[in-house]
């Protein structure tokens, strides 16, 4: 029986638009977004399995200059592997049009929006 990866999280970019007390992936330099190559060559991988449970985080995800690329290749490459985005909910017009473009494709999906409060979220 072969052993295959079943989950996989992807770091797209380590941009973000907040300076969370919580979170110091904002003080990271250099700041760099992944390839579309990259990700290519991930949903290659014969060490993933064939439904395997892919999330994509950042940083601020929506940030990346290519994500709808990113999006669209996991969604051609594995249909129905694209289960979760985590974000940080404050770019509504990038999340609206992705979501608007590519919404018929996906299966089983979440949005993970990190939220601690209106007042306390800089505090942690």
């Amino acid at each position: 029986m072969d052993n295959k990866i079943e989950h996989i999280n992807i770091a797209v970019t380590n941009r973000c638009n907040l300076s969370c007390r919580q979170c110091s992936i904002w003080q990271e330099t250099p700041k760099k977004d992944i390839s579309l190559e990259n990700i290519s060559d991930i949903l290659r991988s014969e060490v993933l399995d064939d439904d395997v449970d892919i999330a994509l985080t950042g940083g601020e995800p929506f940030l990346h200059k290519n994500f709808r690329g990113i999006v669209k290749s996991v969604l051609e490459k594995k249909p129905g592997c694209l289960k979760s985005i985590s974000t940080n909910g404050t770019l509504k017009d990038a999340m609206l049009d992705l979501f608007n473009s590519c919404a018929k494709s996906l299966s089983g999906f979440s949005l993970h929006i990190s939220f601690d409060g209106i007042t306390k979220h800089d505090e942690q």
